[in-house]
């Protein structure tokens, strides 16, 4: 009943199985570990890049100016990425007085603002640019005010009336303490 290619047929399966036995038990977890490290590795590359950008945001002087509206006069830190847009004060716990955030566009729009991911309340400021006939930027203006905006209010998409150049993000309570309204000049130094 046997014959000699159906013990041949037999050696080849059995190879088969051994070597894929080899495979499993070898080459398998060699290349889970290796794909984990390397995972880890690209992790710690990535935290340390991460680090390294928000060291230079701080330790970069240009990236810090002050701004002067009416009597107040508050140190801001510049957001002018998309990256820095996105996250603005997200994740924070909380803003010094007579600190913050001011985005700058490349063009004036619509620019919205929500709470997502927000720890405390705060007055927003939308600024519009003033032009002269030429096209220079003469003056900067204060657009809409939005006090007190709440993170309970997200996913609520604050919007200006007019289109703003810049959005400035500060405490909630500074456009009260400070008389900031509606029309004052904003100066960046």
């Amino acid at each position: 009943m046997f014959n000699k290619h159906m013990i041949q047929w037999h050696k080849v399966t059995w190879y088969s199985w051994a070597l894929s036995g080899v495979v499993f038990l070898v080459v398998v977890p060699w290349l889970s570990f290796y794909f984990v490290w390397q995972y880890q590795e690209i992790k710690a590359i990535n935290a340390q890049v991460l680090n390294i950008q928000n060291i230079q945001s701080v330790q970069n002087p240009q990236n810090f100016k002050t701004v002067k509206i009416g009597d107040a006069t508050i140190a801001v830190q510049l957001l002018t990425t998309k990256p820095e847009w996105i996250q603005g004060l997200s994740g924070r716990t909380s803003l010094a007085p007579n600190t913050g955030l001011l985005f700058v566009f490349d063009k004036p729009d619509y620019w919205g603002i929500w709470m997502k991911d927000m720890n405390f309340p705060i007055d927003v400021l939308w600024i519009t640019a003033v032009y002269t006939r030429e096209g220079i930027t003469s003056d900067l203006k204060v657009s809409d005010i939005v006090q007190n905006m709440s993170p309970a209010s997200y996913p609520t998409d604050y919007k200006p009336h007019v289109p703003a150049l810049y959005v400035l993000e500060i405490p909630a309570g500074t456009v009260k303490v400070n008389k900031i309204m509606i029309g004052q000049k904003m100066v960046v130094k």
